[in-house]
């Protein structure tokens, strides 16, 4: 299986972030869903809006990476305004390296408003900000880790 990448600023990074490709939900669906041992690289995009809905679970709004074994690379992607259960920006059973990102009016409903770190998964946090976080339940976080999962922060604003 060949490595992916879904890059929208090829040439350099624009100075502002609202001059990123936009991959956008509407509030109807899960933007994006990692259910193989993949290689996936997200590179200088705003992924907003996603929300699971139905059958599709209800952690992971913009993100969910279900399979123990893939390897998913986030470099300069602006999370917002994507709601789900928890893990509302990212739900991760894989392992995740978040470099250089932004986590912007995420909500969850259980907990999680930016990134759920599962049992099997392994999260990198690195030079990235989590603001304006809303939780709609009782539980105010911006992370969780289950039991048995790794979570690094690096040069991170939280």
């Amino acid at each position: 299986v060949q490595p992916m990448t879904i890059t929208g600023a090829l040439l350099g990074f624009p100075g502002n972030v609202n001059d990123l490709p936009r991959i956008q939900a509407s509030f109807a669906e899960r933007l994006f869903d990692i259910s193989q041992d993949v290689a996936v690289t997200f590179r200088g995009l705003r992924l907003a809006d996603g929300a699971p809905t139905g059958g599709a679970g209800t952690n992971g709004g913009a993100l969910r990476i279900t399979a123990d074994g893939a390897n998913v690379l986030v470099d300069r992607v602006r999370f917002s305004n994507n709601t789900a259960a928890t893990g509302a920006a990212i739900s991760n059973s894989g392992t995740l390296v978040v470099e250089g990102s932004d986590f912007v009016a995420n909500v969850a409903t259980t907990g999680a408003a930016a990134i759920q770190t599962n049992a099997t998964g392994s999260t990198t946090l690195r030079g990235s900000s989590i603001r304006e976080i809303r939780n709609d339940g009782v539980t105010r976080e911006a992370l969780r880790v289950l039991q048995g999962g790794i979570l690094v922060v690096e040069n991170s604003y939280i």
